[in-house]
């Protein structure tokens, strides 16, 4: 209540006097008196008194309260009521959006500005608690539901009335509360049916009044009051300042936990790519893993194009999207135009980006078998594997994510008609039905109208695995990634309830995939005596599958339980496949399809709720209640017709597109390969190099990559104990300064664990792209250097370790002399922050930022031995292993830092020009000093012998590695660029980060299959290493910009960097310089490219209006305006930056390497070289201990390249 308000009226002539003469000293007696006021009035004027309800009952007593106050009086009744949202009408079936009835928002504003003199935004209004709803009908016919407490009714009423008035507001025990505004008569309405509570009202006013000013006078009220709104004030900006601090971090927190579970999602695509190559024969192995590279590149840009838009744009009639395509619409602006991180909607600051890279993850899966877009689309691949024609096949992808599969998605997690269907909705947590059941769909369609490949069930033997270590490095990569999969899908993570969710999730996750999987293991060990490692793997993937649905709304035990059902779906799907003899090489409809619509069936049998109708479903631990917040019941019945009516949509929907697809490429004579294709193998016929495998036989590559598996596992953590303490937070708002300031010091504390535990979840993502470097190098490289190829990559990372420790860190980060070099830090001294007794403390705080120098040291040491990794690839197969040791320890320890201290070190490249150089990841700093160096070595260390007169013989010995390879650096690339935001506290980060993520997606995939167009002009046969290498040339073109451009210049970084690549590609082999891995053209062209549009693509307004490193914001003056002008400034600094680099390393590179040439250290002999380093030098002597028994194949001997397949 306003006293000052109350003060003022009262203490006029007669208002006073006449309070004066009601009052008896007891304010209760003051209440009876006025109670007979009206029944008295109403006796001397002769109306009837049996209705003390009736309105002229209530004319008297306003007349009475008018003659004691001087003024016309109105009072209102407002009625508490049920819960809801604000209507418009008396049916209440109207949702008010209007901002004329949108009452709440605008009284509590006009509340806080009138009453408190504060000047507020609209968003801060719901800084107020909010409470239970009410419904108000006053005289004129007004309905609005609100929220909000008796200040905020109040504030309802100075919104409706005029400055001048003054209000009282009584609280009888919360039943009523009352208004009385004094208006004009014309303002009055013609009736106002009140009851004799009306007298009551104005007693208590009254009594209330007068009790207040008996106690004190009115300058000590006063005074108290100032003093009280005085604290009020500073209250209200820190709360306000809390508030904003908590959101940004949530923010923050759930952009690191969607980046972070994407991209493990995205990683399933390799473990696709390894399960269906080792499912299928070798003579189709490169096909098909060029199929699940075209899959991740056409779905990607089919995703952007339309799938996005069509699945969660604002819909039409609940059916699809209408909004959002080609990423119109992704950016938040502000008044002028300019783009802004991310704005927070009712404590959500997630941004449109992040939810596309995360939902974009999962569209690609299903058209093979996994990852949401993705995954769906990766589904259909494996069903129709080995016969239909590639072209083909990467149009139907590009329909599947663009259309199929996004109008499933609208109508469920899109909020489309299934979502309310039964009065009680769908449940699919993270997409049995939505991802797999589609996925599976389509692809059986696909598989039946293909037919099965000739001789499969006539000669069944020679159609089983041709490669069984792929098979399970798959199945535990497809196991590793639905950790993001499903504990990902709770798409936030920023209280304990989410963490408390994802962690049901994750161990539902797991019991679902190990007790289907053993289950099928022995169903079919009974059924063949036999011991089916296929038969487990495919049992492990049934589990995950059917426990996707209900992994978020079901307990343990029903986990264990749906999985040992899922086998027997599985089992029998498969079976029945055989016998109807439809030929799926990797079981995709019987895993996905069948298991799919378990999963449906078992979120709504097994819901965690007591007993069959207590239903819980998408409201996690809670139960689906009602308008009265109790349980609802008999809803089980309901839940599981909803799953059935989900079931029969998808199967209408996407089986019939899918099936009229498939016939209509069938009888057009699109779809399936020639019969002499299909003998002589895929590979063969359209593939450059011919086939996978440079050797005969089976090659098990389980060996080689099981440390790469396990590096990737361990480099995980979940971040969810890092906002634990955050609700208790709000408590501290009610205590003293002083404990504001420890809560002050408490976020600062979380924000350091944030960006910890940010800055090494992404250092692991990125020391993990060794394991992609040596997979994809030796790959490229001959069988019988195999080995040196790998040991070579170990070595670099850890001599790269030592010399980044010894020296690296001090000369790039260390105390700038000059601006050009860094002076201390060697050895790690200096690291550790140490009390006044000299004792170790974690970390000192300073300016808000809370990050140790060890936590920089790790995140940097991952980013310079990558830079080193990029020259091994060029020098491989004929430099020797100590002399390459020595050079990897000097690049590491003092190459690479030196430009490392001019740009992220802040020395003179930052500030040249007075705009410094943009580099935001690394295409300049690490990419193109990597790529210098490189093409210094290859070029001095001359060619391998033969390369050039015999070419056939020095083509990729394992694809799959390639493949493999490819893969791990992609996915290792969203620690690379999304972790050089190098904090995540903020909002403002988190919105930065997803940025990345999503325009580092788009130029990778864009550039791959552009690159691969490329090449198939060229040579008219599909190169899968091509392929590979555009989709590293578009990450490499991206990493400079990636913080700094729009989606769209993204798209065309990485169209251009194609041509960039395959110029410098073609420009080598011209030159007959021999770069076993393309990776000059890669990081060195591409690096060049990056560099440039970074500054060419800038996303401020215009070639004048310049972003660089300031994020969301343009580059500001003193006077905080932007500076203009600065376009051509932006566009030489990256020209110096190259031309530095190009200066120092590879001066440098180039002295170090014709020393040692000359010195006859650098390259191994003749003879080495033709038998092979593994054979002279290693032990054992030889990469795969098996030999080849291909009568067709060169002898293994004479070529070095040994083994079976």
């Amino acid at each position: 209540m306003d006293l000052s308000d109350v003060q003022q009226q009262m203490s006029s002539g007669l208002n006073f006097g006449m309070m004066q003469a009601l009052r008896t000293g007891n304010p209760i007696l003051d209440v009876l008196i006025c109670m007979l006021i009206p029944v008295l009035f109403s006796f001397l004027l002769g109306q009837n008194t049996s209705d003390p309800l009736s309105s002229k009952c209530i004319d008297s007593a306003r007349y009475v309260y008018d003659f004691i106050t001087g003024t016309k009086t109105y009072i209102r009744r407002v009625e508490y009521e049920d819960r809801g949202q604000r209507y418009i009408g008396d049916d209440r079936t109207a949702l008010d959006t209007s901002s004329r009835n949108n009452i709440l928002q605008k009284a509590i504003k006009i509340y806080l500005q009138e009453k408190c003199s504060l000047e507020i935004d609209d968003a801060e209004v719901f800084l107020l608690p909010q409470k239970e709803i009410k419904l108000e009908k006053d005289q004129y016919g007004d309905v609005c539901l609100f929220s909000g407490s008796y200040k905020q009714l109040l504030a309802y009423s100075v919104n409706r009335l005029p400055k001048k008035d003054h209000w009282i507001v009584v609280d009888d025990m919360h039943p009523n509360l009352y208004f009385r505004q004094s208006l004009d008569v014309s303002e009055e309405g013609p009736d106002a049916a009140m009851g004799l509570t009306v007298c009551l009202a104005a007693a208590l006013a009254a009594a209330f009044t007068a009790t207040a000013m008996s106690q004190d006078s009115p300058a000590e009220l006063l005074r108290e009051l100032q003093a009280q709104k005085a604290l009020l004030e500073e209250q209200r900006k820190e709360l306000k300042q809390m508030t904003e601090t908590q959101e940004s971090m949530a923010g923050a927190m759930d952009s690191a936990w969607l980046v972070l579970c994407g991209a493990l999602v995205m990683f399933m695509h390799a473990g696709f790519a390894m399960l269906e190559t080792g499912c299928c024969r070798a003579k189709n192995a490169s096909n098909v893993l060029m199929k699940n590279l075209v899959n991740v590149s056409v779905g990607t840009l089919g995703w952007w194009m339309f799938g996005w838009a069509l699945a969660y744009g604002s819909q039409a009639g609940s059916f699809i999207g209408t909004d959002g395509f080609f990423g119109l619409g992704f950016y938040t602006k502000d008044a002028s135009g300019n783009i802004v991180p991310v704005e927070c909607e009712d404590g959500n600051c997630q941004s449109t980006m992040l939810s596309w890279f995360f939902q974009w993850a999962f569209c690609t899966a299903g058209t093979n078998l996994s990852c949401r877009v993705l995954s769906c689309a990766t589904i259909v691949s494996g069903c129709v594997a080995e016969r239909v024609k590639s072209p083909t096949y990467a149009f139907f992808a590009f329909c599947m994510t663009s259309f199929i599969y996004p109008v499933v998605v609208a109508w469920t997690w899109g909020g489309g008609w299934l979502a309310s269907i039964f009065d009680v909705g769908y449940m699919d947590f993270a997409g049995s039905g939505v991802v797999h059941f589609t996925g599976g769909v389509c692809g059986l369609a696909g598989t039946v109208i293909l037919g099965p490949r000739r001789g499969r069930f006539e000669n069944p033997e020679e159609f089983e695995y041709h490669n069984v270590p792929l098979v399970v490095l798959g199945t535990f990569a497809l196991w590793f990634g639905w950790y993001g999969f499903n504990p990902g899908s709770t798409l936030s993570m920023h209280d304990k309830e989410m963490g408390a969710l994802a962690a049901q999730v994750a161990m539902n996750t797991t019991l679902s995939a190990a007790t289907c999987g053993i289950t099928v293991f022995l169903l079919k060990f009974v059924l063949v005596r036999k011991y089916d490692v296929g038969a487990l793997c495919n049992g492990i993937l049934s589990g995950l599958v059917s426990i996707t649905a209900g992994c978020g709304n079901m307990e343990c035990g029903s986990a264990v339980l749906t999985g040992f059902i899922g086998a027997f779906f599985y089992q029998a799907a498969s079976s029945l496949l055989v016998r109807l003899k439809i030929d799926d090489p990797v079981d995709a409809s019987a895993v996905h399809g069948a298991c799919g619509i378990w999963g449906l069936l078992a979120a709504g049998l097994f819901d965690w709720g007591k007993g069959f109708d207590h239903y819980h479903g998408w409201s996690g631990f809670g139960c689906m209640a009602g308008d009265d917040g109790a349980c609802r019941s008999g809803l089980g019945g309901a839940a599981v017709g909803a799953q059935i009516v989900m079931i029969l949509a998808i199967i209408a929907w996407a089986g019939t597109l899918s099936t009229l697809s498939f016939l209509v490429l069938k009888f057009s004579g699109l779809l399936r390969i020639g019969e002499n294709i299909e003998k002589v193998g895929y590979d063969m016929h359209s593939h450059s190099p011919p086939k996978a495998y440079a050797f005969s036989g089976n090659v098990c590559l389980a060996a080689a990559l099981a440390a790469a598996f396990t590096a990737t596992a361990m480099s995980q953590d979940s971040p969810a104990e890092l906002l634990r303490e955050l609700q208790a937070q709000k408590a501290l708002l009610e205590e003293q300064r002083k404990e504001l300031k420890q809560m002050t010091e408490t976020q600062e504390s979380m924000a350091g664990a944030m960006d910890s535990a940010w800055l090494v979840l992404c250092g692991a993502l990125v020391m993990f792209m060794h394991a992609g470097f040596a997979m994809l190098e030796t790959g490229c490289c001959r069988a019988k250097n195999a080995s040196n190829v790998l040991m070579k990559n170990l070595v670099n990372v850890s001599v790269g370790t030592l010399g980044w420790w010894m020296f690296g860190w001090a000369l790039a980060y260390g105390s700038q002399a000059g601006s050009f070099i860094g002076t201390d830090g060697f050895f790690g001294l200096g690291f550790y922050t140490k009390d006044a007794s000299g004792n170790i403390v974690p970390v000192e705080c300073e300016d808000g930022n809370c990050q140790s120098t060890m936590l920089s040291w790790f995140f940097q040491w991952a980013f310079c031995t990558a830079g080193a990794t990029i020259v091994s690839g060029c020098v491989a197969e004929r430099v020797k292993s100590p002399t390459y040791a020595f050079f990897a320890f000097c690049m590491t320890s003092f190459i690479y830092p030196v430009v490392v201290a001019w740009t992220w070190g802040g020395g003179w490249l930052a500030s040249i020009f007075d705009v410094g150089y943009m580099d935001f990841a690394g295409s300049g700093v690490v990419h193109f000093t990597g790529g210098v160096c490189g093409l210094a070595g290859t070029v001095i260390l001359g060619p391998r012998r033969g390369r050039f007169e015999n070419p056939e013989e020095f083509e990729y010995h394992n694809v799959p590695l390639v493949v493999l390879g490819t893969f791990a650096l992609w996915f290792g690339w969203y620690g690379f660029n999304p972790g050089s935001t190098l904090s995540m506290h903020d909002k403002e980060m988190g919105a930065l980060a997803a940025q990345v993520a999503m325009n580092t997606t788009l130029s990778a995939a864009t550039c791959g299959i552009t690159v691969f167009l490329l090449k198939f002009v060229l040579v008219r046969k599909y190169d899968v290493g091509a392929l590979c290498n555009g989709i590293l040339s578009g990450l490499v073109s991206i990493t400079a910009g990636c913080g700094n451009m729009e989606c769209g210049s993204a798209v065309l970084t990485g169209f251009i960097g194609a041509f960039f690549y395959q110029a410098a590609s073609s420009l080598l082999v011209r030159l007959k310089i021999d770069d076993p891995v393309d990776a000059s053209a890669v990081h060195g062209a591409c690096g060049i490219w990056g560099l440039l549009a970074a500054g060419l693509f800038d996303w401020g307004k215009g070639f004048d209006h310049y972003h660089g490193w300031s994020g969301f914001g343009c580059m500001a003056g003193d006077d905080g305006a932007c500076r203009s002008g600065l376009g051509g400034a932006a566009i030489g600094a990256q020209i110096v930056m190259i031309l530095a680099i190009i200066a120092w390393a590879g001066t440098l590179s180039t002295l170090s390497f014709l020393v040692l040439k000359f010195s006859g250290l650098l390259r191994i002999g003749e003879n080495i070289e033709k038998v092979g380093y593994d054979m002279h030098s290693h032990s054992p002597p030889k990469a795969y201990a098996f030999s080849g028994n291909d009568p067709k194949s060169s002898s293994s001997e004479e070529s070095g390249s040994e083994g079976c397949l």
